[in-house]
């Protein structure tokens, strides 16, 4: 789920970094044969930079765990953990370093040729959705401040043959204030389950904020009036030209004329959604809504490579000391040895530190109808509970699939 990465500053030194194998490059201006100070070295997927003392890195995590091959397998939860293991092991890079920006998305198996869907992506929040094409792909693509959308055939770019209708939904973070309320700044944070699954929540999210048609779709028993907003209102341009902009009235929002064209656009829209809705003509929506809900749920739990086959142990200890809830997956390594389980005292810490996850535990473990002091105690215990009372061990197999994957996350992988 989550692919590329941009880090601006690496916490680690020019000289250290290229005593890892990495091999880099001076860039040379052709005409002057001026050499630049900055370097360059890439491999299995990622680049690496040297810029006078300033290290940075970018690319696809998950193409790094497949050793720079391809990235349009399935990238879940526990695969993440290894590659990130895995970086801070061969590149000494810290669990601490800060993001710049990353990417979230998923390759969703379809029964018909992703052009179909593809053409059916509208606007976002009234941001018309507009048809790219690169070296390797066409795509339709939404672009806002913060974040953009873009909507891609995974199959054709990968070349893996007409029968293979793999489509690309994914939202590029370009500043990661975005995700300020889930408390996701670093890698580390990326290791959490629970924040794991609240980019899983902002996927579906931003999703369900699309507003997706079908162009093929012929309704029936339409008025003149609205059969041609019918039309008109697939057309994604149509959208943009309509759209009153603030900036090219006087006095901006406050313009008189500006406000009743805005309320006129907002209206249109409203009633083009009411629409799709009446005709069926959103069902493609539907279709795509259900899959990417499933991937996500697959993606938490999906195990893969070493985790399958290391044993239980009876506590949540890894090899390196580090200790993690049984249930939840969150750090316990400052808890009193031999605790299994977030305290009260922990809960606490988080609920100061990390409102995010303090938020999703809340909503798991049944804290709200109480004093702060009650809701710490009443989290900590009902997670205490959740294995060992056998009708909440019964009813965690309903919760949330960010919990169920913790168990999977209590053993390190090797």
């Amino acid at each position: 789920m989550i692919d590329f990465v941009k880090i601006e500053l690496l916490p680690v030194t020019p000289d250290l970094i290229q005593t890892t194998g990495l091999e880099f490059y001076s860039l040379t201006n052709c005409q002057t044969g001026e050499v630049k100070e900055r370097k360059e070295a890439k491999k299995e997927g990622l680049k690496f930079t040297i810029n006078n003392s300033v290290v940075g890195l970018s690319g696809s995590l998950h193409n790094y765990f497949n050793k720079g091959l391809q990235n349009y397998n399935d990238f879940g939860f526990c695969d993440l953990l290894e590659t990130l293991q895995k970086l801070e092991k061969v590149y000494h890079i810290p669990p601490e370093t800060r993001l710049n920006s990353i990417e979230i998305g998923l390759n969703l198996l379809l029964n018909k040729n992703p052009l179909f869907y593809l053409n059916s992506f509208i606007f976002h929040k009234g941001q018309p959705f507009t048809m790219e094409r690169d070296q390797f792909r066409t795509f339709r693509t939404c672009s806002h401040q913060r974040f953009s959308i873009k909507v891609y055939d995974k199959g054709k770019q990968f070349k893996l043959g007409r029968k293979v209708n793999l489509l690309r939904f994914e939202i590029h973070i370009k500043r990661m204030e975005h995700l300020k309320n889930m408390g996701i700044n670093t890698l580390n944070d990326l290791k959490n389950p629970l924040k794991y699954r609240l980019l899983g929540d902002e996927i579906l999210k931003i999703f369900e904020e699309i507003t997706i048609g079908n162009p093929e779709h012929e309704p029936r028993n339409l008025s003149p009036r609205d059969n041609e907003l019918f039309i008109k209102g697939h057309n994604p341009n149509y959208w943009g030209d309509i759209l009153p902009v603030s900036t090219d009235y006087p006095q901006g929002n406050k313009n008189p004329e500006y406000r009743r064209k805005r309320k006129e656009y907002d209206r249109k829209m409203s009633r083009f959604e009411k629409l799709l809705n009446r005709t069926g003509a959103n069902s493609l929506k539907h279709e795509l809504g259900a899959l990417i809900k499933n991937k996500i749920q697959y993606l938490l739990l999906k195990k893969r490579g070493k985790l399958t086959t290391i044993k239980k142990k009876e506590t949540a200890e890894n090899v390196t000391g580090e200790r993690f809830c049984k249930i939840t997956g969150i750090d316990i390594t400052h808890q009193k040895k031999g605790s299994c389980f977030l305290s009260e005292r922990t809960v606490k810490e988080i609920f100061n530190n990390d409102p995010a996850t303090f938020k999703e535990l809340e909503r798991l473990f049944h804290g709200k109808n109480k004093t702060i002091g009650k809701r710490f105690y009443s989290i900590a215990h009902n997670i205490r509970n959740s294995e060992s009372n056998p009708k909440r061990k019964e009813r965690m197999k309903n919760l949330s699939s960010g919990i169920q994957l913790s168990l999977f996350t209590r053993y390190q992988i090797g």
